[in-house]
């Protein structure tokens, strides 16, 4: 939808909003495993530098749970094989929190446990420890 359909539709529409990466720049990307974990890591450091107190959500997709989390946690990226690994072990509807002391981010246990349906698996946030 167009920020105008959203408007139109209800939503609160923040109309000076800029993403940290264009949709253009996504559509023409060929991106390796380990860039895709720097992109996100990217996209992770500015939403932390646009805010700098609180609380911040990032809604993503199996895969970013891991890589927008990853470096922030002092950790490289994966290889592709070992990413995948990973990944078999996150299913729809999980959750992780990060929590900082200082300049030092660990993941800690969610407040609360993630959504899940019948065909999804339960998902262990201690698995993007390792």
């Amino acid at each position: 939808m167009t920020v105008e359909e959203l408007k139109n539709a209800g939503y609160n529409i923040d109309e000076n909003y800029q993403p940290f990466i264009t949709e253009k720049e996504l559509r023409e990307s060929k991106e390796s495993c380990e860039q895709f974990y720097l992109r996100s890591a990217f996209v992770t450091r500015g939403a932390l530098s646009t805010n700098s107190s609180g609380n911040i959500l990032l809604v993503g997709h199996a895969a970013t749970l891991e890589t927008c989390s990853h470096e922030l946690v002092g950790k490289k990226p994966k290889l592709a094989n070992e990413m995948t690994k990973i990944l078999q072990k996150v299913p729809y509807c999980s959750l992780i929190q990060l929590s900082s002391v200082g300049n030092k981010w660990e993941i800690v246990e969610p407040p609360c446990t993630p959504i899940t349906h019948s065909t999804n698996q339960r998902f262990d946030w201690k698995v993007l420890l390792n």
